[in-house]
């Protein structure tokens, strides 16, 4: 499609480092995703780990311990167990103590690592 094209050039053209660019990107992606969804299009996968691929680029620039989370929930929806695991580890860190965000992705974490994880969630 015309527009991705034209999002993944200018975060070529900025050699990856323009946070702005990235969250435009990612706010057209969460667009054709949730179409994707309330249109039960075959697509869906290929766009959630295009929209995780992105967040977590978007992570290293901005390190939003929200957009981390955020991308653990995306991929849990997606069915991505390990990788959800992964980044509830890592937003559990980085969250301070007293966030109630620290505490939702411990429990998460405590989810994944007693194996209840499926496609769509917990």
């Amino acid at each position: 499609d015309e527009a991705a094209k034209l999002y993944e050039q200018v975060i070529h053209k900025t050699r990856g480092k323009s946070a702005i660019a990235y969250q435009a990107y990612i706010d057209y992606l969460q667009g054709q995703y949730a179409t994707a969804l309330q249109e039960n299009r075959g697509s869906v996968p290929a766009l959630g780990a295009k929209l995780v691929e992105n967040m977590e680029k978007l992570y290293q620039l901005n390190k939003d311990p929200m957009l981390l989370y955020r991308t653990g929930q995306l991929s849990l929806a997606l069915g991505n167990c390990d990788e959800a695991l992964r980044l509830f580890k890592e937003s559990e860190k980085v969250f301070s103590a007293s966030n109630e965000y620290a505490h939702f992705a411990s429990r998460l974490v405590s989810a994944l690592e007693e194996g209840r994880c499926r496609q769509g969630g917990l």
